[in-house]
């Protein structure tokens, strides 16, 4: 036995993080605390689609694209995104998915998420899905090249989706867009509302 002891069994609610099992895009199995950021109870979870967690189905289909192709070639996905509270509450949430069946990633996957202290809406802007999907990947470090591959457009749609965004958010870099993007004060920037 290790200075640490011996761990026999560990369940889905000892994970401190909200987290869920999904199967084939079904919530299989969550913790109180996964419940308890979409506010819902567990039983209205369990065995119901993922969809009813994401603002749209246009969302809900593009993600999954991108996590099925992520978990089949990485079998880890981790990206930030807009997601609903059963109040039809929007709120940005960083999701990590690790595949639990090698031989079949998306037969199993492990998904924790964490609330993002993060802004839904900008003042006087409306970004679409896709906008907020690239705003969301620039913010993370992305380059155009990883915002194709991930979003499976050409670097150029990548290139020009993230030129339009910054040209009406009235920034003028990568960094400036993370920034805005993060609600920063900084003097000079485009404010979002909280």
């Amino acid at each position: 036995m290790s200075a640490l002891g011996r761990i026999d069994t560990l369940s889905i609610e000892d994970i401190p993080l909200p987290a869920v099992i999904g199967s084939f895009r079904v919530m299989r199995e969550c913790n109180q605390a996964f419940a308890d950021l979409f506010g819902y109870e567990k039983s209205q979870l369990i065995g119901k689609s993922f969809r009813m967690i994401y603002i749209d189905n246009d969302e809900y289909i593009r993600r999954g694209k991108i996590w099925k192709r992520n978990l089949e070639k990485n079998l880890l996905y981790v990206d930030e995104r807009n997601m609903v509270k059963s109040s039809g509450e929007n709120f940005w949430c960083r999701v990590h998915g690790q595949t639990l069946n090698r031989t079949n990633p998306t037969s199993r996957a492990l998904w924790l998420l964490q609330a993002v202290s993060r802004p839904v809406a900008a003042a006087g802007l409306a970004l679409t899905a896709r906008q907020r999907q690239i705003v969301a990947f620039v913010a993370q470090g992305k380059s155009n090249s990883d915002i194709a591959r991930e979003v499976g457009i050409s670097v150029r749609t990548a290139e020009t989706h993230r030129s339009r965004i910054m040209k009406r958010i009235g920034v003028r870099n990568a960094a400036e867009l993370a920034a805005w993007f993060a609600g920063s004060n900084e003097p000079g920037l485009p404010h979002l509302v909280r």
